[in-house]
């Protein structure tokens, strides 16, 4: 699963950090330490874009939404919170 990938190199990059937090069984001290707000954010925003003009129909000028560009980025939220549990 490429949580566990993500997990691992983040453990790496903040080996001390992590093993407190392991130690200490601070379950939201590690929730926080995985969670990059400003990353995730952009990633939804490109998520967003990507759906909005992939999930679109243009006929004669008009645009027609085959998916909402919303609820893809709802499920990729929730597709990102999964990976943070699994790591």
């Amino acid at each position: 699963h490429y949580g566990k990938f993500v997990a691992e190199a983040k453990f790496r990059s903040e080996t001390e950090r992590f093993t407190k937090l392991i130690e200490a069984k601070d379950a939201v001290g590690i929730m926080d330490a995985l969670t990059f707000p400003k990353v995730e954010q952009s990633n939804c925003e490109r998520v967003r874009e990507k759906a909005a003009t992939y999930g679109t129909d243009r006929w004669g000028g008009e645009v027609a939404w085959r998916v909402d560009p919303d609820a893809i980025v709802r499920i990729y939220t929730d597709c990102m919170s999964f990976t943070k549990d699994v790591q």
